[in-house]
């Protein structure tokens, strides 16, 4: 008869042993969320990078009437000053322009009924530089005729052939026919608003311009955009040209923001889960050894090498990650199918559908490989053990008491000491990889240094309980003599307890550095309206904007129409010696602006002969120089100086005006919101005003705050999703390693109710062993994750340039600690209540003849 196989043996165990289901669930939960997150991940990074550049298809640079990339849809909404046909032919006729189209970009409220929505308007692009798609009926002919995005339809109730009101507070109300159903096929700028197609007056009259203030422009094959830029600068200098590939990129990096906490935090959460899996996996095969010795040293006896003992090991383990991992693949997918719609209700990342889901080949391929090679890495101190089995292992009993290391343990204790200051230092000064790497570092050895401590806290106790409490007194011994059994009980609950522990600090901690983060930005939290191109706000509009709850300070921006006039400079804004700019200039109290800024503001005064401009790379005038201002009533001269992050497009002093007859308008107010605010009531308080009174453009540092609180919020709530399925994986291996190692010691306990001792008696000793246990390594395991925590809230904030600030939840983290002990001793009841009530000769029956395993 032929001896049988290591893998004969390893396929036997896992058809005969009862923790093979509870491990190959395990493992199954950890890499279904591996796999979804992996699908997630990248089906949203396609959205953007597919989203960001919709609307740019075919167009190399973008010319627009006012300053900036407006990739952000609230920044976007308020029209611009005007270029007018004449500029956009010059610009056609440059040197590598094979062809140009101008548009009139504005905002409008849209009355559908009782609802009033924000809506972006534009004019019919030419032909060849149309990049929207039609779903139903057809484009504008008419002025009183308008194509709406097929989601406003859907969320107004409407279809073509209904008549909706449009307008703002400039152009008046009117009303329009829909007669077309527009496919914006996923572009970014207009996945958060409602989005129409219009004539080019209509558009013209919605953005409060006489022309166009948007120009899209396509090279000629080979045409260098830097140059042409240049070009545009030099001969029609009206506006702010910008290479397509900046735009595409600026705006894959807002919604990026989103994405990345998304992904990172899915991912991360993932791989917990998918570790915990794999120690699970090991642990338990550890606990499973005992028991096992007998077969092992026979195994011995008849001829096998050590090597074949651990390579028996080997196979079990990994044959079950491999199964597991493989079946995890079709559940993660469908799993992602599921996942996938509800990521549009998520504020700040855009919406997902059926077709956006990429499968990335190489995580599903890296899925299985790496749940082998953790689980063959996590077998290696089971395969070490086995393979010191000698063949007079055969007679000696299934657990021996373990010895104690007194050098080795000091050693142990002091490399856990040093890896601990090693991960802070980490996360205060090398990044975040290096302190996921410390990290990892200081689990490892702590769950090498877990035995000694149980060994030393059980020795302790048993001394102090000798006496009073015999029963106490003889668990606790127990698990001094056999610190190692103890250790893989308890390793599920401990590692459930990191998880909880680790996941509520970063979690709290992230949520209170987003709540008291300050913006560098030299503006207030809020910006209502546009320094250009804009309707003056009425008074009805500032008085409702500074009485929303939370707002602190309102501070209106005046600004009137004025033409500058001034020497170029040398930097390429134009090869004429004279450059001529008309646009809005600010005018404002420089001291409320510190005030509403909370002293951000880059200037502390404003000198009343001096003309403020932005730093750029290419500035209109030479700085120093005498730049003419002219105005109703006449002209002053003033000199030109650029101030960094200066954030209007030109600032003089009030009394410029004055001096000039001009009439000052107020295009924009900025607001500030008092720390105590929630930041997302006050902005959706402030976009409700801003609607109503002509759907204003609403700006500043609070608007991307809020969608970070609510990638926040929502990435806490995934999380907590994902932190359930990590304590369930730890849970059912916190049942299998209790249940394995009661089923182990049915020798023991047969002695033991040989001796005298009842089932009753037996079943308290082993109960209490099991709330020691598990309260000891829940402890252990919060203690850990706390630290853990503390180090990743430090980490993250130091890679932000943020103030570190550390929240651990106690109470919370207390209640789930309490709940997982208990979760451990619920899974230890069914196993010991069948060993307990066991009659003592059957069960040593049972555990000399091999039934038991």
């Amino acid at each position: 008869m032929a001896a049988p196989t290591p893998l004969t043996i390893a396929l036997h165990e896992i058809r005969t042993s009862g923790r093979t289901r509870g491990l190959l669930i395990a493992v199954v939960l950890g890499c279904v969320l591996v796999v979804t997150g992996s699908i997630l991940g990248a089906s949203m990074q396609h959205r953007v990078s597919v989203g960001a550049g919709v609307a740019h298809e075919g167009v190399d640079i973008v010319v627009r009437s006012e300053q900036g990339a407006a990739v952000d849809t609230d920044a976007a909404l308020g029209g611009g000053s005007s270029m007018s046909p004449g500029d956009v032919s010059s610009i056609a006729e440059l040197p590598g322009v094979a062809s140009t189209s101008g548009l009139a970009r504005g905002s409008a409220a849209l009355w559908a009924g009782d609802s009033v929505l924000p809506t972006v308007l534009e004019s019919i692009p030419s032909g060849d530089f149309a990049w929207q798609r039609l779903d139903e009926g057809r484009l504008p002919e008419e002025g009183t005729e308008i194509a709406l995005n097929r989601d406003l339809l859907r969320d107004a109730g409407l279809r073509v052939g209904d008549t909706v009101v449009l307008g703002n507070a400039a152009s008046g109300q009117a009303a329009f026919t829909v007669v077309g159903s527009v496919d914006t096929r996923g572009a970014l700028a207009y996945q958060a608003t409602g989005y129409g197609l219009v004539t080019l007056p209509v558009a013209s009259t919605i953005a409060g311009i006489d022309g166009v203030n948007e120009v899209t422009v396509r090279l000629e094959p080979g045409a260098d955009p830097d140059e042409v830029i240049s070009a545009i600068n030099s001969t029609t200098p009206v506006g702010w040209p910008q290479k397509t590939s900046e735009i595409v990129s600026a705006t894959e990096q807002v919604y990026g923001i989103g994405m990345g906490v998304l992904t990172a935090m899915i991912n991360g959460f993932a791989l917990i889960a998918a570790m915990i899996a794999v120690v699970v996996l090991a642990a338990v095969v550890w606990a499973s050894l005992p028991g096992r010795r007998e077969r092992f040293a026979m195994l011995r006896l008849i001829g096998a090498t050590r090597g074949q003992l651990a390579s028996i090991i080997a196979l079990e383990t990994g044959i079950i990650a491999l199964l597991g991992a493989i079946l995890a693949l079709p559940l993660g997918i469908a799993a992602a199918y599921i996942v996938v719609p509800l990521v549009g209700h998520i504020p700040g990342v855009p919406a997902l559908t059926w077709s956006d889901i990429e499968i990335p080949v190489a995580p599903m391929i890296a899925v299985p490989l790496g749940a082998l090679g953790a689980s063959l890495v996590a077998a290696l101190v089971p395969m070490a053990s086995v393979a010191r089995i000698s063949p007079a292992g055969a007679r000696r009993a299934t657990s021996t008491p373990t010895a104690a290391h007194p050098a080795r343990t000091a050693t142990l204790f002091v490399a856990v000491i040093a890896a601990v200051v090693f991960l802070f230092v980490a996360a205060l000064h090398l990044g975040i990889y290096w302190t996921a790497a410390a990290g990892a570092l200081v689990a490892v050895l702590w769950i090498a240094a877990t035995p000694a401590v149980a060994r030393i806290l059980a020795g302790r106790g048993a001394a102090l309980t000798a006496n009073r409490f015999p029963v106490a007194s003889l668990t606790l011994s127990g698990i001094q003599r056999f610190p190692g059994r103890a250790a893989a009980t308890g390793l599920g609950a401990s590692l459930a307890a990191v998880v909880i522990a680790v996941s509520l600090v970063t979690l709290s901690s992230v949520a209170a550095i987003s709540a008291a983060r300050t913006s560098s930005e030299p503006v207030s939290d809020l910006m209502v309206g546009a320094y250009a191109g804009s309707a003056s706000l009425g008074d009805t509009t500032l008085d409702q904007l500074s009485e929303v709850d939370g707002v602190h300070g309102a501070v209106p921006i005046t600004a009137s129409r004025l033409t500058l006039v001034g020497p170029s400079s040398d930097t390429g804004f134009s090869d004429r010696a004279e450059t001529r700019l008309s646009g809005n200039v600010v005018a404002v109290d420089v001291a409320d602006l510190l005030e509403v800024s909370e002293g951000r503001f880059p200037l502390t005064e404003v000198a009343g002969d001096e003309l403020y401009l932005p730093e750029s790379t290419v500035p209109p005038f030479a700085d120093g120089a005498e730049v003419t201002v002219r105005g109703p009533d006449g002209e002053v001269t003033l000199t030109a100086r650029y101030v960094e992050d200066l954030p209007f497009p030109q600032l003089v002093a009030p009394s410029v005006l004055d001096q000039l007859g001009a009439t000052p308008q107020v295009p924009a107010v900025w607001l500030s919101v008092a720390d105590d605010a929630d930041r997302t009531t006050v902005l959706d308080s402030v976009r409700a005003i801003a609607t109503v009174a002509g759907d204003l453009s609403v700006s500043g540092p609070a608007v991307s705050d809020a969608r970070v609180d609510g990638v926040i919020s929502i990435a806490r709530g995934l999380a907590i999703g994902m932190l359930a399925v990590a304590v369930l994986i730890a849970v059912i291996g916190a049942a299998v390693i209790v249940s394995t190692t009661l089923r182990e010691r049915a020798t023991e306990m047969s002695v033991l109710r040989l001796l005298g001792m009842n089932a009753a008696s037996l079943r308290r000793s082993v109960s209490a062993e099991t709330w020691t246990v598990g309260t000891l390594s829940v402890v252990a395991g919060l203690a850990l994750g706390i630290t853990l925590g503390c180090a990743a809230t430090l980490a993250v904030a130091t890679e932000l340039g943020l103030d570190p600030l550390i929240r651990i939840p106690i109470i919370t983290v207390i209640i789930l600690g309490a709940a997982t002990v208990l979760g451990l001793r619920m899974a230890a009841s069914s196993p010991l209540d069948r060993v307990a009530t066991v009659p003592p000769a059957r069960a040593l029956r049972a555990s000399t003849t091999g039934e038991n395993s």
